[in-house]
């Protein structure tokens, strides 16, 4: 008998990976058991369901880029590595707690990267506003404009999905929703 990957859920029969965290809270599954879970969460574990791979990606190539702060010392690469994988970890065992830390992780280093970015943008008016001999260092500070630009755009599309799928992991109040169906 193979192991099956995934189970149907309510009267519509509605595929969901087992591992999917609106799944796990039935608990045990038999052949022939049909979960019932409410139409407006079955969306939800859908989602979860499309959007769990990508969002262990991000983490784990966060993981890898954390090590970039070893530069400036090894308690931030070691903190901020501790939270990246606080971050894979919570797509695992679909710990919001987990999950919440690296929300915030995000949040940080979106405001941290907004904050280069505006730095760049005060020193390119800087160099307008004196005269014009430094050609060189005004093409350089807008080329860090520009790329400063370019990773804030980046690290707030990252922040906005990965919130959007710690908005879709289950609350206490769905998961008793979700027990009350299936007893």
């Amino acid at each position: 008998m193979s192991e099956r990957t995934s189970i149907l859920v309510n009267s519509n029969r509605t595929p969901l990976f087992i591992n999917n965290p609106y799944v796990l809270i039935v608990g045990d599954e038999s052949e022939n058991n049909l979960y019932f879970i409410p139409p407006d969460l079955i969306a939800k574990a859908v989602e979860i369901d499309k959007m769990t791979c990508s969002v262990r990606i991000v983490c784990f190539f966060d993981c890898v880029i954390s090590f970039y702060y070893l530069i400036f010392g090894y308690i931030y690469a070691f903190i901020f590595f501790v939270v990246s994988i606080g971050g894979y970890l919570s797509t695992v065992n679909h710990r919001k707690s987990l999950m919440c830390c690296y929300v915030f992780y995000q949040y940080f280093q979106v405001l941290g990267r907004f904050l280069i970015f505006t730095y760049w943008l005060q020193e390119i008016n800087k160099f307008n506003s004196q005269d014009s001999t430094r050609g060189k260092n005004n093409e350089t500070v807008s080329i860090d404009v520009v790329i400063s630009g370019f990773l804030f755009v980046c690290q707030f599309c990252v922040a906005y999905f990965i919130n959007k799928y710690y908005c879709l992991l289950p609350t206490n109040e769905e998961k008793l929703r979700i027990n009350s169906l299936n007893m």
